[in-house]
C-alpha cells in the first residue's frame, strides 16, 4: 500500500527519539513508499528516483500544554477578566511535565497513533526501471 506523506520543509514537531532509518521512495515527490512499492509499478524507462528519511510522529509532537493552558487563561479572563491574573501561576515546569505526560498517556491509550508520515533529506538518481 502506498503511503502518501509530504516533503518535510522544517523540523518543528519532530519527535527527537533515537530510531534506524527507515527510507521512503518516489517517482514524482508525492506518493512515496518503500522501494518494492515504487518498483511493483509496471512502469519502464528512464525515472528519477528520490529517496528520503521517513519521519513518524507520536502524540506528543502535536501537543502543546503551553497553548492548552494559554486557552484556558484566555477562557478565564473572558468571563473574569482581570480577577484571573493570577490564576495558574502556580504551575511550574515540572507540573507541565507532568500534565504533558498525563495527556500523552491518555491519548496513547484512547487514541490510534497517527498514520501519517513526513520526509525529509531527500536525494534523487536517475534509474532505469523495467524496459528500456
Amino acid at each position: 500500500m502506498m503511503k502518501t506523506c509530504r516533503k518535510l520543509n522544517s523540523t518543528r514537531g519532530i519527535n527527537r527519539r533515537k530510531k534506524m532509518k527507515k527510507y521512503l521512495y518516489s517517482l514524482d515527490e508525492d506518493t512515496w513508499g518503500t522501494y518494492e512499492e515504487i518498483m511493483d509499478d509496471e512502469i519502464s524507462g528512464v525515472y528519477t528516483l528520490f529517496k528520503g528519511e521517513r519521519v513518524e510522529y507520536a502524540h506528543e509532537d502535536f501537543l502543546s500544554v503551553y497553548r492548552l493552558l494559554d486557552n484556558i487563561l484566555e477562557e478565564a479572563y473572558d468571563i473574569v477578566g482581570d480577577y484571573s491574573e493570577s490564576y495558574l501561576a502556580d504551575l511550574t515546569s515540572d507540573k507541565h511535565k507532568e500534565l504533558t505526560e498525563v495527556i500523552t498517556d491518555w491519548l496513547n491509550k484512547n487514541a490510534k497513533k497517527p498514520n501519517f508520515c513526513t520526509v525529509k533529506k531527500v536525494t534523487s538518481e536517475e534509474v532505469i526501471i523495467g524496459e528500456s
